[in-house]
């Protein structure tokens, strides 16, 4: 899959599972990449995990989100998603709020 469509397709999954979550003022939401590989439909293994990072890379270049790795291997990260794409996502899909 090509880099740029993978990280616009996990950016509209964060803002779904944060939407999901109740759109949490703080823009957090609990972020395991296993998960996001099977969602986004990317290679099992290592080479999901690479492509999923690396899109998540681009994320954090554009500033949309920040992530917060666990200290333990495997266990959930914590990533917030910026102030500017939760406006966005609350004025789409939650008009009445904005």
């Amino acid at each position: 899959m090509r880099p740029n469509l993978l990280a616009d397709r996990l950016e509209m999954l964060l803002v779904a599972q944060w939407l999901a979550a109740g759109g949490p003022e703080d823009g957090n939401v609990t972020f395991v990449i296993t998960r996001a590989v099977e969602e986004l439909g990317c290679p099992d293994g290592r080479a999901g995990v690479l492509e999923v990072m690396g899109a998540l890379g681009m994320l954090e270049e554009r500033q949309l989100v920040q992530i917060e790795w666990s200290k333990t291997a495997g266990a959930p990260a914590t990533l917030h998603i910026a102030d500017a794409l939760r406006r966005d996502a609350q004025r789409v899909f939650n008009p009445r709020s904005s």
